[in-house]
Parts: C-alpha cells; structure tokens; sequence
C-alpha cells in the first residue's frame, strides 16, 4: 500500500480520534495514544501539521512490518470501526 499524502483527511480524523479502529500493531497504537494527547492539548495547524509527519514517518520506517500495513490499511480503506 502506498503511504497517503499529509493532505488525506484520514490522518487528521485519527490523530484527532474522530475515527477509532482496532489496531494490531502495539507501536501504533501508542504513538496515535501520544499524539491524541498532543492534538488535544494543542490542535493548532501548525502542530497538527506536524502529528500528520509524525505519523506518517512513523508509517514510512515500519510499512514493511504486517501489522503496520494492515493498520495503515484499517485508517485508508475502512470506515470508522468504533
């Protein structure tokens, strides 16, 4: 699967926790954990800017691990799943 552009509204519906999925990878679901915590404390566009490159950067280093691809696919290609 090829990693979405920053401009994908997924990445913010995630980060801010407007959609939730049921992650397989533990790493994923601390970091969306952290940087939940980070919008919420600070959900200006310059600091979600930079949680969307957070993330994906995140999502680049590990693409080739399983669990990570089949999250990345739970965030593109499926709805909300709670």
């Amino acid at each position: 699967m090829r990693l979405p552009e920053p401009e994908h509204p997924a990445w913010l519906q995630v980060i801010s926790g407007e959609t939730i999925h049921p992650y397989e990878s533990l790493a994923t679901k601390i970091i969306l954990g952290r940087l939940n915590l980070k919008f919420r404390q600070d959900s200006s566009p310059e600091a979600t800017r930079q949680y969307i490159q957070e993330l994906r950067g995140y999502f680049a280093m590990n693409l080739r691990l399983p669990k990570v691809q089949a999250d990345l696919a739970r965030i593109f290609d499926e709805g909300a799943a709670q």
